[in-house]
């Protein structure tokens, strides 16, 4: 059980690691690797999370969605 208590505290702080901001080319795969902002706002890829300009301000974005 604690093993199991030690993969969700890592899982949790893996996940939790601040995003950078990319730069955008105007171009997304639709890949799905969601981002998580503290805004409420989840990003479908950091490349979607890049072309909204307006999706760093004064948010703090993670990688890995929280369900």
């Amino acid at each position: 059980m604690k093993f199991v208590a030690v993969i969700f505290a890592v899982a949790t702080v893996a996940s939790s690691i601040p995003m950078e901001q990319q730069k955008c080319d105007g171009f997304c795969t639709a890949e799905h690797d969601p981002i998580t902002c503290t805004n409420g706002i989840v990003y479908g890829n950091a490349c979607e999370l890049a072309c909204n300009p307006r999706a760093f301000d004064g948010v703090t974005c993670t990688s890995g969605a929280r369900e």
